[in-house]
């Protein structure tokens, strides 16, 4: 395997960058749909940890192919990298924004599953003894029923 020059692995952090960009989009549609679909948000959560994965490994090459040229961002001294880095960074913020919105967004889903499961639990489990020390259930519709 030969080793990547410093333009290829830029090049490849660019294309992750997109391919990141498309899925943080897909998973906000998801989550700001009516009903989230769960196993197409675990689906896509799963290539987001995967292309997050490369993207970390691609920029650890692109580190040590740096220091080995001499070179760092944003780098200026060579046009065609200081291009493809142009391209490269705003995208990074617009991921590191984007994942972060969505990062709210789920919990605030969380949060309100939190609440209706609490209150389908005091709605339906039994909470009160009845008068020979069984419990009994308090129905919301307000009728009560004895165990």
């Amino acid at each position: 395997m030969t080793q990547q020059t410093l333009p290829e692995i830029l090049i490849e952090q660019l294309s992750q960058v997109e391919t990141l960009s498309e899925l943080l989009h897909i998973e906000y549609q998801l989550l700001n749909a009516g009903k989230v679909d769960l196993l197409r948000l675990n689906e896509v959560t799963e290539k987001k940890q995967y292309w997050l994965t490369a993207l970390r490994h691609s920029e650890q090459k692109r580190i040590t192919s740096s220091e080995q040229c001499g070179s760092s961002p944003p780098y200026q001294q060579d046009t065609t990298l200081a291009a493809i880095w142009q391209k490269i960074e705003p995208q990074i913020k617009q991921l590191y924004q984007r994942n972060s919105q969505n990062g709210l967004i789920l919990k605030q889903h969380m949060q309100l599953n939190q609440e209706q499961l609490r209150f389908l639990k005091k709605r339906h489990s039994p909470a009160l003894y009845g008068e020979h020390g069984q419990t009994e259930n308090i129905v919301a519709s307000g009728y009560q029923v004895k165990i």
